[in-house]
């Protein structure tokens, strides 16, 4: 309301509910994602470089918009469990298609080993993804990042993506 500079209650005059709003907000992340992650995973590129460019995205995203990232990680919690089914199949159809077809490219390529399922990898791959994403926008994902990786981890991106690319490599990449 205060950046539109109208009023609270103008905005119920669109919407009837906080979640109402929260939804129309969360489907213009969806268009968004949708068109960043398209654009990675449908590039040319191979399959870690997509990675790697999807890491990027997610620190940087996360730190533009901190407010929605909290906003999806509180109304995706168990208390809010039929809204978090309702963004699980809007956002995570988008994403997990997206993520398992890149896994798949990569098999055929011979980069990803051909003994991973593909769901399960990119399930994997996106629970990292999602977590990066609480560790740069919420305050207790925030603190765990700092305790496991140090206080200045918000000032060593290079260092971030670098380690969670050998670590998915690790994981995924053919011999």
């Amino acid at each position: 309301a205060k950046k539109a500079e109208v009023s609270v209650s103008s905005l119920y005059k669109y919407f009837d509910t906080k979640t109402d709003l929260f939804l129309t907000s969360v489907h213009y992340g969806i268009s968004n994602l949708e068109v960043i992650v398209d654009g990675i995973v449908n590039s040319c590129d191979d399959v870690m470089i997509k990675l790697e460019k999807l890491i990027r995205v997610a620190i940087e995203f996360s730190r533009r918009n901190k407010v929605l990232i909290k906003l999806y990680n509180e109304f995706t919690s168990e208390s809010n469990s039929e809204l978090a089914k309702k963004i699980a199949a809007d956002m995570e159809s988008i994403t997990s298609q997206a993520y398992k077809q890149a896994i798949i490219e990569g098999q055929v390529a011979g980069e990803i080993r051909t003994d991973i399922d593909p769901g399960m990898a990119a399930f994997l791959v996106d629970n990292l993804l999602m977590n990066i994403q609480f560790s740069y926008a919420c305050d207790y994902y925030c603190e765990r990042y700092k305790i496991y990786a140090g206080e200045d981890i918000f000032q060593k991106d290079e260092f971030a993506v670098e380690n969670i690319l050998r670590f998915i490599k690790a994981a995924l990449k053919s011999k």
